[in-house]
């Protein structure tokens, strides 16, 4: 059932970014209805902007406050993915009020629960002096490397380039940035084929 609704999620995320409307609209329709967090979100927006349904606030807020209830009921339950995405909606007010002190909360549970994206967020939070919290390098270099130690591409990438400009860890840095473009990680690739 998880993999089919992914496998229909990504079809209706496809659909909409290629201007599909009618398609799109089906696929998150049906997904929302059994309790999608995604397709929720995706609907909301499609009302909000008119994009292939007669735009509609309220309709819009329906579905926008549908997508922050299922985060909340699984973040209740311990799911770390929708703790994390919740803590965003608080972060940046994605149709929600700003509150920094719930996301900070909320990342902080995420990270602390070993979620390698959550440890991540965590870190850039305290190294660039978001969500109203001062720099603390300390702070950023454990979260960083809790984040590099499970893997997460973008935590090696950055670890990974922060290292290679010192004279003492330029080839662990050089492999952070291999094993980050490995996965996928675009800026990583980049940065590698530029040193070659």
């Amino acid at each position: 059932m998880i993999d089919d609704q992914l496998q229909r999620f990504s079809l209706a995320v496809s659909a909409y970014e290629a201007d599909d409307m009618a398609v799109a609209f089906q696929f998150f329709e049906a997904l929302a209805n059994e309790g999608n967090a995604g397709a929720c979100q995706y609907l909301g927006l499609m009302f909000k902007t008119g994009d292939g349904v007669v735009k509609d606030i309220a309709i819009a807020k329906f579905w926008y406050a549908k997508h922050r209830n299922l985060l909340q009921e699984r973040t209740m339950a311990g799911n770390a993915d929708a703790t994390l995405s919740l803590a965003k909606l608080y972060q940046y007010g994605d149709n929600v009020e700003v509150n920094w002190q719930k996301a900070l909360l909320l990342i902080r549970r995420a990270a602390e629960s070993g979620h390698s994206g959550a440890q991540f967020h965590l870190a850039t939070i305290h190294k660039y002096a978001w969500c109203g919290c001062e720099q603390d390098l300390i702070s950023y270099s454990y979260w960083l490397n809790e984040a590099v130690a499970k893997g997460h591409a973008e935590a090696l990438y950055m670890r990974g380039i922060e290292l290679a400009e010192t004279q003492h860890g330029r080839e662990t840095g050089i492999d952070h940035v291999r094993k980050a473009a490995s996965k996928g990680f675009w800026p990583a690739q980049q940065w590698l084929c530029a040193r070659e």
